[in-house]
């Protein structure tokens, strides 16, 4: 995954638009390029929670407790 460029830098990984841009096989090493980066994205907010996009479904979820 990718970040958007936050407006500051930032030493943690939350309150970033993170998007897939490739995955990679680990047993053939190929490349895939994610076409459409902005439509598969994930945040991790600073409460534990996360939401994102998978395409044209949204999601959310919790660290458990």
């Amino acid at each position: 995954m990718a970040a958007c460029t936050p407006a500051a830098p930032s030493n943690t990984i939350t309150g970033i638009v993170w998007q897939w841009t490739s995955m990679t096989n680990q047993t053939t090493k190929e490349t895939t390029i994610v076409p459409a980066p902005e439509n598969d994205t994930i945040i991790f907010n600073t409460d534990g929670t996360l939401t994102g996009k998978a395409d044209c479904n949204n999601y959310a979820g919790a660290a458990p407790k």
